[in-house]
C-alpha cells in the first residue's frame, strides 16, 4: 500500500507531466532516509513514473535505483532478486505493453547487472524486450525517430550486449543455449538492413562463446547462490570462537551442523580443479554441439551473412571435419 504522504507528494509532482532534477531530488529525500525501499515506497515510484512522460536523467537515475534497491535489499537474502520480487516487477512494467526507453528497460537491465542472481524470468523478459526494441522500433527506443525499425545500431547492439552479458544472466560470462538462440532469432529477423559492423562481431564471437567455453561452474548456479546466502543469513552468532567450539566438540547436532557447513569450503576447494576440466573439455565442438549448429542455421532455408562468418569461424577454429557438410 502507498503511504498517504507519498501519495500526496505523486499528485504534486506528476501535475505538470514531467519530473525535473530538483523534484527527483524530493523523491529521494521521501523514500531513502531510512535506508530502505519498501513495497508501497516502490509502488509510490512506479505509479509517478507511469504518470510523467517527459523524464529528466535525474529521475531515471532516482527510479532505477529506488527498484533496484527494493528487488535486492528488502529481504534476507540481499544482492538476490527473490521469485516474488521478479513476479512483481513482471507484472509492473509489462501491464501496458510498452517499456518506457529511460527507465522501464534501463531498470530491468540494470537490475540484471547489479544484482547476484535473478529468476530465470526477469532474463526471458529482457531478451523479449530489447527484441521488441530492435525489430519493432517501440517501447525501449520508440522515442527516438531516426531509428529503423529492424536495424541494428549502436544504441540497439549496446541493448543487445547488456541483456546479453549481464553480471545476473543466466550462464554469467558463458553464453547459454537460450542466449544463443535469441541471437540466431535476431540475426534472421534482420537480415537485409544496414546494421553496425560490431553486430556481427557480438553474433560471431557470443555464439562460439556458447560452443567454446565452459559453462557457469554450479557453485555459480542460481540456486547454489540462494542456499549459501541462506545459510550465511542463519549462521549462529559467537565469532570465531563458537565455530571452532563446534568443531572440536563434534557431538550430536553440533557435530551434524558443522559438516553440513563445512561442505561448502570442500566444494570451493576442487572446483578450481573441476573448472580446469571443464574448460579442456568445451574446448573441443562435440557431435551435438555441430549438430546444433548445422540445424539452426539450415531452420529457414537460407543462410545469413553472420552465419557463414560464424561457420567459418567455427571450422577455422575447431570444427573442419564436424562440419564437412555445412
Amino acid at each position: 500500500m502507498i503511504p498517504n504522504t507519498l501519495l500526496a507528494l505523486i499528485d504534486k509532482l506528476a501535475a505538470d507531466g514531467r519530473i525535473a532534477a530538483e523534484e527527483a531530488l524530493d523523491v529521494r529525500r521521501a523514500i531513502f532516509p531510512d535506508g530502505a525501499v519498501s513495497r508501497g515506497e516502490a509502488e509510490a515510484v512506479f505509479h509517478l513514473n507511469d504518470r510523467v512522460g517527459r523524464d529528466d536523467p535525474a529521475w531515471n537515475a532516482c527510479f532505477v535505483e529506488a527498484i533496484c534497491d527494493h528487488l535486492t535489499l528488502a529481504h534476507d537474502l540481499p544482492g538476490h532478486v527473490t521469485d516474488e520480487g521478479a513476479a512483481w516487477l513482471e507484472s509492473r512494467i509489462s501491464h501496458d505493453g510498452v517499456v518506457e526507453r529511460f527507465t522501464e528497460l534501463e531498470l530491468l537491465l540494470t537490475l540484471l547487472e547489479r544484482a547476484e542472481s535473478c529468476p530465470a524470468r526477469l532474463h526471458e523478459l529482457a531478451r523479449d524486450w530489447v527484441s521488441r526494441a530492435v525489430l519493432a522500433g517501440k517501447g525501449y527506443e520508440g522515442r527516438d525517430t531516426s531509428l529503423v525499425p529492424g536495424q541494428i545500431g549502436e544504441s540497439e547492439l549496446a541493448m543487445i550486449r547488456r541483456a546479453l552479458y549481464a553480471a545476473a544472466g543466466a550462464g554469467d560470462v558463458a553464453v547459454t543455449r537460450e542466449e544463443a538462440e535469441w541471437l540466431f532469432d535476431l540475426d534472421t529477423s534482420t537480415e537485409g538492413f544496414a546494421h553496425v559492423a560490431g553486430w556481427r562481431d557480438l553474433f560471431v564471437s557470443a555464439v562460439m562463446n556458447h560452443l567454446f567455453a565452459a559453462g557457469p561452474s554450479a557453485l555459480l548456479e542460481r540456486s547454489e547462490m540462494v542456499r549459501r546466502a541462506s545459510w550465511l543469513q542463519r549462521r549462529e552468532t559467537g565469532g570465531v570462537g563458537r565455530y571452532l567450539q563446534r568443531a572440536l566438540h563434534g557431538l550430536g547436532a553440533g557435530r551434524s551442523e558443522f559438516l553440513s557447513d563445512v561442505t561448502f569450503t570442500g566444494a570451493s576447494n576442487d572446483h578450481v580443479e573441476r573448472r580446469q576440466v571443464e574448460a579442456t573439455l568445451a574446448e573441443a565442438l562435440t557431435m551435438p554441439e555441430a549438430a546444433w549448429l548445422v540445424t539452426r542455421i539450415r531452420a529457414d532455408g537460407r543462410r545469413t551473412a553472420n552465419e557463414q562468418a560464424l561457420l567459418d569461424a567455427v571450422k577455422a577454429a575447431r570444427g573442419e571435419d564436424l562440419l564437412k557438410s555445412a
